[in-house]
């Protein structure tokens, strides 16, 4: 993958009212193009190679919000067709929001014919479950989630609260930490988001 490539779905998915094919592989792909930018502004530490990091980032995420608003939506509408488009890893995720809503919608028949609503019920229980297994999940994935961040100023080495160490770290540098260290950086004006 390159700018352009990256550029070109940003366009169809722009440009297309439902989900647009994609390669299957498309973010497996997109993480190694980020390794690579990343690479060659540590090496030339260029404007041009930080500008280029950061347009690839800004389509990237562009690209991942339209598609997750599409998945959504085609989930709602119950959309097969959609779902021939999604890639692998998207196809659970919309996997997960139909069983939800198909919970929902049953519970709420539950609802119309007298019995009161979401309590008790093995669908709401399920549900509970499924919200309580999918919020963990979510958590650790948060506790996982790394961030591109810009060093402003020197930060020397530091350990973590699980005892992971990073840095040092030089001003202009550009590092991929995890989002609770970054948030540190940034939230003391040590970094900024790229």
């Amino acid at each position: 993958m390159d700018y352009e490539e990256l550029r070109r779905i940003q366009r169809m998915e722009r440009n297309s009212p439902g989900l647009a094919q994609i390669p299957n592989t498309f973010y497996s792909q997109l993480a190694e193009y980020i390794n690579a930018l990343i690479a060659e502004y540590k090496k030339s530490s260029s404007a041009d190679d930080i500008r280029k990091m950061e347009n690839s980032i800004r389509a990237a995420k562009d690209v991942f919000q339209r598609r997750t608003q599409k998945i959504i939506l085609s989930a709602l509408r119950n959309d097969e067709k959609a779902r021939t488009k999604l890639v692998e890893i998207e196809q659970e995720y919309y996997k997960r929001i139909q069983e939800s809503i198909s919970q929902m919608n049953d519970e709420f028949e539950n609802v119309l014919v007298g019995e009161r609503p979401f309590t008790g019920s093995t669908a709401a229980q399920e549900a509970a479950k499924a919200i309580g297994t999918i919020s963990a999940l979510e958590d650790e994935e948060q506790s996982l989630n790394t961030v591109l961040v810009r060093i402003l100023k020197e930060v020397p080495k530091f350990v973590s609260s699980e005892m992971q160490e990073y840095g040092p770290y030089e001003a202009r540098e550009i590092v991929k930490i995890p989002q609770k260290e970054a948030d540190l950086l940034l939230g003391n004006g040590f970094a900024e988001k790229v």
